[in-house]
């Protein structure tokens, strides 16, 4: 039986960016250079689906990506929580410290997110980039009116980091998706062992 209790993303009260200098002027207003990651975390009734590989061992390398059901949390050292969602194409949500901490799960023992993402533990923001592209995003039909007459969408939210990675927030089909990238835009790969250690 569904919790009626539980908090969903029908309560999440963050503004629907859908036009790209709108969202860079929020991005600019929350100031979160110079922020230092703490941690990841997601909605209490989220899962995170990780790639699937064949018969796991400590040689695998697995590429740090997860498709995500729910807004990624993501927790400052300075006790700031930068929430944001991108479920449909060129549709960004984004807010901070509004989601209450009862609805995010703790994952104490073992957080994927944290392990999938680790060495961006400790790194600060540098820059934030939206990045745009010129094709009609087919997906988010319900905001296709406010879509009209733009030259210009949402592609992705870069979050270049001090050690030279970034994390790359988009939309792939009706969910979000969070990659890891290295200097050169590629996803970064890392051993099954750093992951289950």
């Amino acid at each position: 039986m569904e919790d009626k209790s539980r908090f969903t993303l029908e309560d999440w009260d963050a503004p629907v960016y859908i036009g790209t200098e709108e969202l860079r002027h929020a991005l600019v207003h929350m100031q979160l250079e110079n922020k230092v990651i703490d941690g990841f975390r997601l909605l209490d009734y989220s899962s995170v689906q990780l790639p699937e590989w064949e018969n796991p061992d400590d040689q695998v390398m697995i590429p740090a990506f997860a498709a995500l059901s729910s807004p990624l949390i993501i927790l400052f050292t300075d006790g700031t929580r930068l929430e944001m969602y991108m479920q449909d194409q060129s549709v960004f949500r984004l807010s901070v410290n509004s989601i209450p901490l009862e609805a995010i799960k703790k994952e104490v023992t073992f957080n994927t997110l944290d392990k999938l993402f680790a060495r961006v533990l400790g790194t600060s923001i540098v820059f934030i980039e939206v990045q745009v592209t010129e094709d009609f995003p087919e997906v988010a039909r319900d905001y296709e009116e406010q879509f009209k007459g733009q030259k210009e969408f949402i592609d992705s939210v870069l979050f270049c980091l001090d050690s030279g990675d970034a994390l790359e927030l988009y939309s792939w089909g009706n969910e979000g998706e969070v990659d890891l990238l290295d200097e050169s835009g590629n996803i970064i790969m890392i051993g099954m062992n750093e992951f289950l250690g």
